[in-house]
Order: structure tokens, then sequence, then C-alpha cells
């Protein structure tokens, strides 16, 4: 994500089609500000990341202005959402994770809830990072570079690597095809593995 006078997103086409299960994320673009958002709640009968999702949307658009206290309330509403929609499978709901950026000319607020994870470069190096349930204000810079993934994206890739190419490839759209093509074949080697994985014995006593 390249800040300047607007903000250039990019979704990883090969990472959208990977078996991951119950991921959304939404991009809410303007001038000099926007809104992102990316869940991944686990349950076997909803979308909930989805519905997650909207509701962070829904209280962004009656209040965009970018604040702790708004970032928190989306979090909380969209948690709140989740509980008063599966109030029968709320044993089976695990592992929500809501990650929310609002971003206002150079100022960023992010919060996160679960196991998402944000993480800045800049001058080609990690600068900084968000996991885990916080809420932390950064101050941009021209040419930071923003990626935000879920827990699989982060065990498919690092931020030495991706150091390496920002080093290596001073056009960010190289950088970017070069980690989806990463992404691609990472993937691809996990499935060749499971394919070829011995089944387990059973001990006879």
């Amino acid at each position: 994500m390249e800040i300047g006078n607007k903000y250039t997103t990019f979704f990883f086409e090969e990472y959208e089609k990977m078996a991951e299960k119950n991921t959304f994320s939404a991009f809410l673009p303007s001038e000099n500000k926007g809104l992102w958002c990316m869940s991944k709640v686990d349950n076997f009968k909803k979308n909930l990341a989805k519905m997650a999702v909207e509701k962070i949307v829904e209280e962004y658009l009656k209040n965009d202005s970018i604040s702790v206290e708004n970032i928190n309330k989306f979090l909380n509403e969209a948690v709140k959402k989740l509980w008063t929609n599966t109030p029968e499978n709320r044993d089976r709901i695990k592992n929500i994770s809501i990650l929310t950026i609002m971003i206002e000319n150079n100022r960023l607020i992010a919060g996160n809830i679960g196991k998402n994870k944000l993480k800045i470069f800049r001058k080609n190096k990690l600068f900084e990072e968000l996991n885990g349930n916080k809420i932390k204000e950064i101050a941009l810079k021209q040419d930071d570079y923003i990626l935000v993934g879920t827990e699989m994206f982060w065990d498919l890739i690092n931020e030495y690597e991706i150091c390496e190419m920002l080093e290596k490839f001073k056009d960010r759209n190289v950088v970017e095809e070069t980690l989806s093509l990463k992404i691609k074949k990472e993937e691809k080697d996990k499935k060749e593995e499971k394919k070829y994985e011995m089944p387990k014995i059973p001990k006879i006593l």
C-alpha cells in the first residue's frame, strides 16, 4: 500500500483461491482516507466473517471519523453481532479474528482481535507490527508498505522475505506479483505434502 494522494490496495488473486474458509475482507476508499477490514471466523454453518465485516462497514458509514474510540466501537459491535446471531452455536465459534484499519492522510489507527496480523515496512525493513487484541496508532510516511493477512497467510510468508523483495524490486507491482507467485507455490507444495503423507498405522497391543 503506497501512501500519497491516494492509497493503492492490492488483493492477492492466488491467495483468494486457497482453501481457507470463513474469511472475508472489504476496502472502502476515498481520496485521502479509507477503511480496510479483514475477518476470519471459524464456523460450520454461516459465513460469520462476512457478517462481522458488514457490521464494521455499517458502523463506519454512520461515523467515519478516525479515532481509537471509533475502532474500538466497530470491533465491539461486530463481535456483538456475531453473538446475537449465533446463540445456539456459540460453543462452535472459534478463533474470532477481526482486523480493522482506518487511515486519513498520514494517520493510521488499527484495531485487532485474534490472530490476523498487520505489518508495516519502512525503508525495506519491518517497522511496525500489530497482532493479538490491541489497538495501535501509527504515523505513516511516504512509501510505507502495509501488509495484512490471516494466520494462514503469515504461515506461508515471513517478513524477511518481504524485506528482500522490497530491496530487490523498486516497483511495488513486481513485489506483489512475486509475493503472489510465492504464495501460490507454497500452497501447491503443502497440498502435495498432504497428498503423499503416509497414513498413521495403529499400534497393536
